[in-house]
C-alpha cells in the first residue's frame, strides 16, 4: 500500500512501475490526480451569549467555498446564505446551549467545518402582588409582595417612575 499527501492543490501524475521477477519485464502506467482547495473557514458571532431571545449576526471571511450551509442546533431551518442572523430562543430555567455547525463546500465536493457555542440565558421569572390594589390618602403606601425566585437586583417602576430597587419596597402613590 503507498499513500501521498500533497500540501498544494494542483493536478499531480500518480506513476506505477511493475517488474516481473521472472522474465524482468517491465510496465508502466500512470493517472493524473487533480487536488483541489479545501475551503478556509473564518467564521464568527457577534454576539456568543445573552439573554433571550438571543438576535445573532454571523460575519463570514471564508476562503475556497462555494456554498454554505448552517446548522443552527435549534429544530429551525438550515441556512445556506455566505452571511446571515438568527435568533435563539430559550423558554426554560438553565443556559440554553446551541453549537452552530457551519460548512463550506466547493464545486469539487471538498469540505470544511466549523462550529460556533450560543449560550442563550433565561429571562427571569418575575412573580409578584400588591398588599392591596387601592389605597387611601395622598400619599398611599402600597407594598410589593415579590416571590420572583433567585433575582438579585430590582427596578420597581409606577408609572414609569422609579418607585424602589429593594426586594420587596413599600411605595408611596
Amino acid at each position: 500500500e503507498v499513500s501521498q499527501a500533497w500540501d498544494e492543490e494542483g493536478a499531480y501524475w500518480v506513476v506505477a512501475t511493475v517488474a516481473t521477477a521472472l522474465y524482468a519485464c517491465i510496465a508502466s502506467d500512470s493517472i493524473l490526480v487533480e487536488i483541489h482547495a479545501t475551503p478556509v473557514l473564518d467564521v464568527s458571532a457577534d454576539f456568543t451569549s445573552g439573554c433571550a431571545p438571543l438576535a445573532v449576526s454571523f460575519s463570514n471571511a471564508s476562503e475556497d467555498a462555494d456554498f454554505w450551509l448552517w446548522d443552527f442546533a435549534d429544530n429551525s431551518s438550515d441556512g445556506i446564505l455566505f452571511e446571515l442572523d438568527h435568533t435563539f430562543p430559550n423558554d426554560g430555567t438553565e443556559i440554553a446551549y446551541y453549537n452552530v455547525e457551519v460548512t463550506g463546500s466547493t464545486v469539487e465536493s471538498c469540505e470544511a467545518s466549523a462550529t460556533i457555542q450560543i449560550a442563550v440565558f433565561p429571562l427571569p421569572e418575575i412573580i409578584f402582588t400588591l398588599d392591596a390594589s387601592s389605597g387611601c390618602g395622598d400619599p398611599s403606601t402600597v407594598q410589593v409582595l415579590n416571590a420572583s425566585p433567585g433575582q438579585l437586583d430590582f427596578m420597581w417602576y409606577l408609572d414609569d417612575i422609579l418607585g424602589g430597587t429593594s426586594f420587596g419596597p413599600s411605595i408611596d402613590v
